[in-house]
């Protein structure tokens, strides 16, 4: 047999080798390349978190500070989830300034929480003046959300919490105009202060 058809035959036999070896692999893959991957936790349900004690996280503001939630705890607390690119969520706003006006002497605190970047953020507040606390964060503000029971991540988001950390209402439908705040509001702080401990009248 000449040197050049032993070459060729020599070269068959290795293309038909890696064949056989690639379809072994497709018939037979290892197992790593197709190991799924882990679950993903789906958000509660806004009904089942009603009464229940609000999640705990923490956050920066625009000066990039951390506060966590607990520090508004004995407020009636508004926690509204929001972006500067949301029109939804800029419509609410004004009614949002002005119930916080009104009952803030009444332990009434509104925490924002912006999905969007801190200089998008502070320039709005500033023009708008927005005067409660903001926080803001991207994949870690949607995952509070989340645990908030934002099970479909839109924003605007708005969650009210009674003075003793408890969800009270959610509010995933559109924008809240001062009309609906102000009863929602009112209860809270009702609640809030039938739950204040008794004073003594005693000197």
């Amino acid at each position: 047999m000449k040197p050049l058809h032993k070459f060729l035959i020599g070269i068959l036999l290795l293309l038909a080798a890696l064949a056989g070896y690639n379809l072994a692999w497709l018939l037979h893959p290892p197992q790593a390349q197709f190991q799924a991957p882990p679950p993903v936790k789906e958000s509660p349900a806004p009904e089942t978190l009603l009464g229940q004690q609000r999640p705990a996280f923490t956050l920066p503001d625009l000066a990039g500070t951390a506060h966590s939630v607990s520090e508004w705890d004995g407020h009636a607390l508004l926690i509204n989830f929001w972006a500067t690119w949301c029109t939804p969520c800029r419509e609410e706003i004004p009614a949002f300034i002005e119930i916080r006006r009104r009952y803030e002497k009444r332990g009434f605190e509104i925490v924002g929480i912006a999905v969007d970047s801190p200089e998008f953020v502070t320039e709005y507040a500033r023009d708008l003046g927005i005067p409660y606390p903001l926080l803001y964060g991207s994949d870690d503000a949607v995952e509070v959300s989340r645990l908030y029971g934002n099970q479909q991540g839109t924003l605007p988001f708005t969650v009210f919490v009674d003075a003793k950390g408890r969800i009270a209402h959610i509010h995933n439908s559109g924008v809240l105009t001062e009309s609906e705040l102000t009863p929602i509001v009112e209860d809270l702080l009702k609640v809030s202060a039938e739950n204040e401990p008794k004073r003594s009248k005693l000197p």
